[in-house]
């Protein structure tokens, strides 16, 4: 089902405990986030439980990795730097 409006718009409607924008054109589900992976060049991608990767924007990475509601805890899913 298409969204049709402005990303910043529906984020500011989301719950923050439960969602989290990981680039400008993604927000996710924090407890369908599996894991935290390094991709080349310094980038990292968060990879769904279902396996699907999306690539995570350098400025929102710090704010997932330490200041999301759900970092270090199994609410979320495990967040990691592992691959």
């Amino acid at each position: 089902m298409p969204i049709r409006e402005a990303m910043q718009s529906l984020e500011s409607r989301l719950n923050p405990a439960k969602f989290f924008r990981v680039h400008c054109s993604a927000i996710v589900q924090l407890r369908l986030v599996d894991t935290l992976h390094k991709a080349s060049g310094g980038d990292y991608e968060v990879q769904l439980k279902d396996g699907t990767r999306l690539r995570v924007s350098r400025s929102r990475r710090e704010h997932l990795s330490h200041g999301s509601p759900t970092a270090g805890s199994n609410a979320g899913g495990a967040i990691s730097g592992r691959r």
